[in-house]
């Protein structure tokens, strides 16, 4: 190779970059050791500190904390300026908030279970209205598997329940309740003689505080009474406001949901006693705050079905944002969170479970959460619901359940909770592919079974006619655990015989020298078998009671 002629400044400043880019990379290598130790040492230090001499929901102390440890963080992604070095910051951003979780409570199962409740503002519905609950989710949450079940319970769903003296829709409990708790704390000795030493502003502003504390029990009592009908543990609570919602979606910069059907809402209320129409094309659309709400909100041409359908796309949709690098590693949008939070949250969830929370959200995959929604189509999953005659309920529409007059009016509801919650990895986010054949002669037999049996949440991949009459009713399935399982809680809906199949191994072609053809049974069969044999599913499936259990 020829030799290259450079001039002594050519060769100076390469040496000058050369040096540069070897300090840069042994500083990178240091700072990333003091950063970690950072990271990991000072929240450890100011937690402490901070449970020692205050409670854990001190969100004043908290605000300091995170503040300290975000000036580290801030610290550490300028210092590691190379992209690599700021992938790396926002994963220990993360990894390090997530250290600071605890573990959640649990139900025998092993599931944990929040109430989700969204409900107005005292801004724009009003000093009544805005204690109206307007969406009501049960979220069931199993850390091991990393899945999340929604169920939506529509806000006419009638409650009656002597036990705790509601006899009323759901969405009106905490209204009711929290201005018969919000009388009783004012008469209490203590409230009573502060009410009578403050005037004005001061006055006001303590008051607030007795609303919140009825708001508190009158959620507990909702609690309660939800956890009486759906016969399963709800171990929090947790309520935001529309304001809330709209500030926290914009503090994330806003959201990604596929809108499924084009929306024309001419009547959408704009809470002055008149309408802002609302329009949202379908596709994939990228919402602010306020479009969320909307789109969340909107009932015209449509059902209050529907709408919990598009509330837990919304969900799912924050979830997503929620979880990313981008929001958990950004300062700035914590801080409003955090402000959003203090202003529009109310839950006795603790921070410490808010982040167990966030660390199972970011590592469940999407397909992982599904949704339900009660309704009052018998033809869908969900639907045990039925509208009586208003003049049973003062002229009120309601809903109540399909069995309403009978001594047991809940157990159908009971049992599809069973099933969605505690049977996730069979009706789940991956559903065995269950086929129905027909082996009588008389017709619509496969297809009202897949009926009954998708109503309580089974997915059926297909239905068809058998190539000859069987005169016994049973299911054949592979014999592996989690098919057995699904077979032996296929008997709780119907009578039916078990035909386990063995699973084989592959078996070499006996026309192969190398063997290298392997000829093998069907490794995943699930067949529900008609025969002449039989019988309707039952009305309601045997699951045990809580009791039994």
């Amino acid at each position: 190779m020829p030799f290259k002629k450079t001039s002594l400044k050519a060769r100076d400043r390469k040496k000058k970059l050369r040096k540069s880019g070897q300090f840069a990379a042994l500083l990178g290598k240091k700072s990333l050791v003091v950063v970690l130790g950072s990271l990991i040492a000072i929240p450890s230090v100011f937690f402490g500190l901070i449970r020692k001499k205050h409670p854990p929901r001190n969100w004043r102390w908290l605000k300091v904390t995170l503040g300290v440890f975000f000036v580290i963080v801030a610290f550490s992604v300028v210092v590691l300026n190379s992209s690599l070095g700021q992938r790396a910051s926002k994963a220990l951003v993360k990894e390090t908030i997530f250290a600071l979780g605890v573990e959640l409570p649990k139900d025998e199962h092993g599931f944990t279970n929040i109430l989700l409740l969204g409900n107005g503002d005292p801004e724009t519905h009003g000093a009544k209205g805005h204690k109206l609950t307007d969406s009501m989710i049960i979220a069931s949450i199993d850390a091991t598997s990393r899945s999340v079940v929604l169920l939506s319970i529509p806000r006419d769903f009638y409650l009656d329940i002597d036990d705790l003296g509601i006899s009323s829709r759901v969405n009106s409990v905490i209204r009711d309740k929290s201005g018969y708790y919000l009388r009783e704390i004012r008469n209490e000795p203590e409230h009573a003689a502060v009410l009578k030493t403050l005037k004005g502003q001061e006055r006001q502003e303590y008051m607030w505080k007795l609303d919140a504390m009825a708001d508190e029990r009158a959620m507990v009592e909702l609690r309660q009474a939800l956890e009486e009908v759906f016969d399963i543990q709800l171990h929090k609570v947790a309520r935001i406001d529309f304001r809330g919602f709209e500030k926290g979606v914009d503090a994330i910069g806003g959201v990604d949901v596929m809108v499924d059907k084009a929306i024309n809402d001419t009547t959408y209320p704009d809470f002055e006693w008149g309408y802002n129409p609302f329009r949202l094309e379908a596709g994939l659309q990228h919402l602010d705050g306020a479009t969320a709400l909307k789109y969340a909100r909107s009932r015209h041409d449509s059902s209050d079905f529907a709408r919990a359908a598009r509330q837990q796309k919304v969900i799912s949709a924050i979830k997503e944002k929620m979880t990313s690098l981008n929001v958990l590693a950004s300062p700035t949008k914590l801080k409003e969170m955090y402000s959003v939070v203090q202003e529009h949250f109310q839950s006795d969830l603790s921070w410490e479970e808010i982040i167990s929370l966030a660390e199972i959200a970011s590592k469940m995959p999407r397909e992982n959460l599904v949704s339900y929604v009660i309704n009052n189509d018998p033809n869908t999953t969900g639907g045990f619901l039925v509208t009586p005659d208003r003049s049973l309920y003062g002229g009120a529409f309601v809903l109540v359940p399909f069995l309403n007059m009978t001594s047991d009016k809940y157990a159908q509801i009971r049992a599809f909770v069973s099933m969605i919650f505690e049977h996730r990895g069979i009706v789940g986010p991956n559903p065995l592919p269950i086929t129905i054949l027909n082996a009588t002669k008389t017709s619509g037999l496969a297809g009202d079974l897949q009926a009954s049996l998708e109503r309580y949440g089974w997915q059926i991949q297909s239905i068809d006619n058998a190539e000859i009459v069987e005169a016994q009713t049973r299911v054949r399935f592979t014999d592996t655990p989690r098919f057995r399982a699904a077979a032996e809680l296929l008997e709780r809906f119907m009578q039916i015989a078990l035909e386990p199949i063995p699973k084989v191994s592959p078996v070499p072609s006996s026309d192969s020298d190398d063997n290298t053809n392997p000829i093998t049974e069907p490794l995943e069969t699930f067949e529900i078998i008609i025969g002449t044999d039989y019988k309707q599913p039952y009305r309601t499936p045997s699951f045990p009671t809580s009791d039994e259990q």
